[in-house]
């Protein structure tokens, strides 16, 4: 079983490396780090406390804007 799912996810890597474009790949790269930085915001949020409430509140907000809708100008 574990296997399988190796092969699947390395022909899923081989299909998306090789036929997906340069500038898709940066995006998606851009979009994992803002969920990246979103969760680990997150995480500290429910882990250390909640003592610069807004500061939490604007930085996760603004990982989720971005995530929603990365470059609104470019449609």
């Amino acid at each position: 079983m574990a296997g399988s799912v190796r092969a699947v996810l390395g022909r899923l890597w081989q299909e998306y490396a090789g036929g997906t474009a340069l500038r898709l790949q940066l995006l998606d790269c851009y979009l994992l780090y803002m969920v990246l930085s979103g969760a680990a915001q997150f995480l500290y949020c429910g882990l250390l406390g909640t003592f610069p409430f807004n500061s939490f509140l604007s930085g996760f907000s603004a990982c989720l804007a971005a995530c929603v809708d990365p470059f609104p100008g470019l449609k």
